[in-house]
């Protein structure tokens, strides 16, 4: 596992940045109103939008995130970073390498754009899925 106070600050500094929340919450919530697929089920192309009622969790002190709602997601992060990019309408991107509930290696972005929407991508060898997420009051 990740140092924990390096994890820490870093989200932080993302909550900050990214999300425009305050340092002093501990652990940031957001709200997944969209999710689609992108796999060999849609010819390698992003499906379309499902609506969905989730909530996304990032929690730095136990270095996990965590996707709410019909299904469970658990993920421990190992690894964290800004990722810097060209695209001129992201704000700001965070990866995290991580481990899934049952131990595979899998690969989460999240993703600030200058329209106020925020996504989370969760990605495997195998498929990708996109949150398109709402942040709470």
């Amino acid at each position: 596992m990740m140092n924990k106070f390096a994890f820490f600050f870093i989200l932080f500094f993302v909550l900050n940045t990214l999300m425009g929340q305050s340092s002093s919450r501990e652990i940031l919530k957001l709200k997944a109103i969209g999710l689609a697929e992108l796999s060999a089920e849609t010819n390698h192309e992003w499906g379309d939008w499902n609506p969905i009622n989730e909530f996304v969790i990032l929690n730095p002190k136990l270095a996990r995130i965590i996707v709410t709602g019909s299904d469970d997601f658990f993920f421990e992060i190992f690894k964290s970073k800004l990722v810097e990019t060209s695209q001129e309408n992201v704000v700001m991107a965070m990866e995290f390498d991580a481990y899934d509930a049952v131990g595979d290696k899998c690969n989460l972005e999240l993703v600030k754009y200058d329209n106020g929407h925020s996504h989370l991508y969760l990605n495997y060898a195998a498929y990708r899925w996109v949150f398109d997420l709402r942040q709470i009051d």
